[in-house]
């Protein structure tokens, strides 16, 4: 089955899942790049109707690129590690359109200079070109060796530390943070995402936290 025929749309979405999973990133990110095309069914990632052209890899140097928020939570938090990598790759300026329910969050990402919402399309103005924010791993040429790394890209607020700091202090014992388990399967599609193994961190000993 050649995945060029326009009818395998749905074929190349799922290759990149497979490539991805197998720690080929360089043909899983590219095939990745057809989770937004229009003859995708159930695509959940649509084109922003902006005046702005796409960047797809183009020299960033002096640039301003406006970067949009897409899929899940998580995803956000996830791929947020890649703002920096923006930034070293030349960007002058990097703006994160979100949704509202993550501006406070990410307004403490290393990397973003603005966080501006997504319900209506953003102003072009002041910016070169946009991007999705998944997309940055592809162009960027990210390898299974040059993940970056997320530590200190986001940051608690620091109204959400002054907030739970006293109620933390009022606790005895070993405090514990949990962190979410990713589903292994998809019941609205019937597909199955890479093996659990691979996108959830196991259960460990304690480790002590910065405080």
């Amino acid at each position: 089955m050649s995945t060029d025929h326009p009818e395998q749309v749905s074929a190349k979405a799922e290759l990149a899942h497979l490539a991805l999973c197998d720690g080929n990133h360089a043909e899983g990110w590219a095939f990745y790049e057809n989770r937004y095309d229009s003859r995708l069914r159930g695509r959940n990632t649509i084109l922003p109707d902006i005046a702005l052209p796409q960047w797809r890899g183009e020299p960033l140097a002096g640039k301003s690129v406006l970067v949009f928020h897409e899929q899940g939570n998580g995803d956000t938090i996830q791929f947020s590690r890649y703002f920096p990598v923006l930034r070293r790759m030349g960007a002058a300026r990097v703006t994160f359109a979100c949704p509202e329910r993550l501006h406070r969050l990410m307004r403490t990402a290393r990397g973003l200079d603005a966080v501006i919402g997504d319900e209506t399309p953003p102003d072009p103005q002041g910016n070169d070109c946009w991007t999705f924010l998944m997309s940055v791993p592809l162009h960027a040429g990210t390898t299974l060796e040059s993940i970056p790394d997320a530590r200190g890209v986001l940051t608690a607020a620091d109204e959400d530390m002054a907030r739970w700091r006293p109620r933390l202090a009022e606790l005895h014992g070993t405090k514990v943070a949990s962190y979410g388990k990713a589903a292994p399967f998809i019941p609205t599609t019937g597909r199955v995402r890479c093996p659990d193994s691979r996108r959830s961190h196991r259960y460990g000993p304690a480790r002590p936290s910065a405080s």
